[in-house]
């Protein structure tokens, strides 16, 4: 399964030092560049966590391409 994140989530399990837990349900997780950027203006423990993640199994995408699944219920949000 594809997941894609931004920084709330990923700042909160690293305050809780859990992690763990993205890698164990998703495998790996993908962020964008900018996500990317706001995680390394954090200091502290949590910090240190992303950043072994990061070397781990969050990875860093240019452009999240979106699943065939996301695709479709985009379109099916369409004009209204």
């Amino acid at each position: 399964m594809s997941v894609v994140s931004n920084t709330g989530p990923l700042v909160a399990l690293a305050k809780a030092d859990l992690l763990h837990l993205l890698k164990a349900l998703f495998g790996s997780i993908e962020i964008p560049q900018s996500v990317h950027r706001e995680l390394f203006a954090k200091a502290g423990e949590e910090a240190e966590r992303l950043d072994a993640a990061l070397g781990d199994f969050i990875v860093v995408s240019d452009s999240p391409t979106p699943t065939a699944e996301v695709l479709k219920v985009i379109h099916g949000l369409g004009p209204r």
